[in-house]
């Protein structure tokens, strides 16, 4: 049992301190903010990918999630977690530590999808625009959707 009341409402007009449509720019996906000025951005894979024969919504929970946390300082925490298929997961995931980047896991969380995707937590601390730099350097390397 919980004393947290329902139910419960996100902010009216959420602020940050993160440069939010810089963020947006540079990866190449429309930023949101949300409690606690965390920016977060989706970008869908490009190929259509199917489950049990039916194609999924590549924004249900298969696209590759990025938060922003403003942690002061004119520092942020940037969390993207990449979606790969198989071919791309050595050259993403060696870019991405030859970048001093914290790789959390990898992982996949179907196993009949077509085609096969694998999933990558990371995490890193530093200036938030380099750090977006750097995760669009990473978004480079994979078959994935960006707004230029």
């Amino acid at each position: 049992m919980t004393s947290t009341p329902f139910p419960q409402s996100p902010p009216k007009n959420p602020k940050t301190p993160l440069p939010a449509s810089r963020i947006g720019e540079i990866i190449g996906a429309k930023p949101s903010v949300g409690a606690k000025g965390v920016v977060s951005l989706q970008v869908p894979r490009a190929e259509p990918i199917v489950l049990g024969g039916m194609r999924v919504n590549p924004y249900l929970n298969i696209s590759l999630p990025i938060a922003f946390e403003p942690l002061g300082g004119g520092k942020a925490a940037a969390v993207p977690d990449f979606g790969m298929v198989p071919s791309e997961i050595q050259r993403l995931v060696g870019h991405m530590r030859g970048l001093d980047w914290d790789i959390g896991c990898l992982y996949n969380q179907e196993t009949d999808e077509d085609p096969q995707l694998f999933f990558s937590h990371q995490f890193k601390v530093g200036d938030p625009l380099q750090l977006a730099r750097e995760i669009r350097s990473g978004l480079e390397l994979l078959n994935v959707r960006l707004i230029d």
